[in-house]
Formats: structure tokens, C-alpha cells, sequence
């Protein structure tokens, strides 16, 4: 709960330093990092150990998706 939270600040504090973009791309920013964040928790962790390879290589893919349009975003609010 409390990283939920902090989340959440850094989150609004982020949004607010963003500018008017900052609402169209704060929050799938927030939730893409998030979404990462957990999968790389969860390699580390071992919970994926029991999965077959093609599983593993779709969370692969998967995460490699969130990751390219993370930095679309990004790239978007700088440029």
C-alpha cells in the first residue's frame, strides 16, 4: 500500500511538472512503469520459472511493447 501511494505522489508531483501534457501521458507512463516494474519483480522473484519457453518469450514481447511506447511517450513530451 505505502508504494502504492508514493506511486501515486510522484505520480501527481510528475503530472504537475509536465505541463498540459502531462495529463495524456502521465498515466500510461505511470501504469506502463508499473507494469514492467512488476514482470522484472517476478523474473527476479522466480515466479516465472514454471512457464514453458513461449510463455516466457510472450512476456518478453509483451514487456518489449510497454517498453518501446514508454519511451514514445516520452519522447513525445520532450520533442
Amino acid at each position: 500500500g505505502a508504494f502504492w501511494f508514493g506511486g501515486l505522489t510522484v505520480y501527481g508531483i510528475g503530472v504537475a511538472r509536465m505541463g498540459v501534457f502531462g495529463t495524456v501521458a502521465g498515466w500510461p507512463l505511470l501504469m506502463g512503469a508499473i507494469i514492467v516494474s512488476s514482470n522484472l519483480a517476478g523474473v527476479i522473484t522466480g515466479e516465472w520459472k514454471g512457464t514453458d519457453g513461449r510463455t516466457r518469450a510472450f512476456l518478453a514481447v509483451g514487456t518489449t511493447v510497454i517498453i518501446a511506447a514508454l519511451v514514445v511517450l516520452a519522447q513525445a513530451q520532450t520533442g
